[in-house]
């Protein structure tokens, strides 16, 4: 069983938040796309961009942020591939539009409310992940460090 402390709702929510930015820049920073172009890069990048991060680093750049791990729940391992894809499939709602997007976040995001024990979104039921808290996020000090300060 996991020994490691969840992942905050949050947390988890300012870690989406900082990749939606970063995969929204790469989307517009890219060469000149008909509007299709640019509705498939919508669709395609976020996919693309869960998918490798959490096969290969177990999390992404937002998460790195937070200090955050994307496990499988049966051993606290890496997800493979597959359950990456799983996990990141729903990232490509951004192409339906802000509205859509901002409704189907909200109802991928219910049920970690019920799911007070594990605290697992949509995407980790279907993927058999959890979110854990390994570090601190980034720039969060210690309380052993504020108190070495403060002295």
């Amino acid at each position: 069983m996991l020994q490691e402390p969840l992942g905050s709702m949050l947390s988890r929510l300012a870690a989406r938040l900082f990749d939606a930015a970063l995969m929204l820049l790469a989307v517009l920073a890219g060469f000149p796309l008909p509007n299709s172009g640019r509705i498939a890069m919508l669709v395609a990048v976020p996919i693309l961009y869960e998918t490798i991060m959490v096969a290969i680093a177990g999390r992404t750049a937002g998460k790195m942020v937070m200090g955050l791990h994307v496990v499988r729940r049966s051993d606290g391992r890496r997800p493979d591939w597959v359950p990456s894809l799983a996990r990141a499939a729903p990232s490509g709602i951004l192409a339906a539009g802000p509205q859509v997007a901002a409704i189907l976040m909200a109802v991928s995001i219910l049920p970690m409310i019920g799911d007070t024990r594990l605290q697992r979104s949509l995407q980790d039921r279907i993927a058999r992940t959890v979110v854990v808290q390994r570090q601190r996020p980034w720039g969060a000090r210690s309380s052993a460090g504020s108190a070495h300060e403060a002295t």
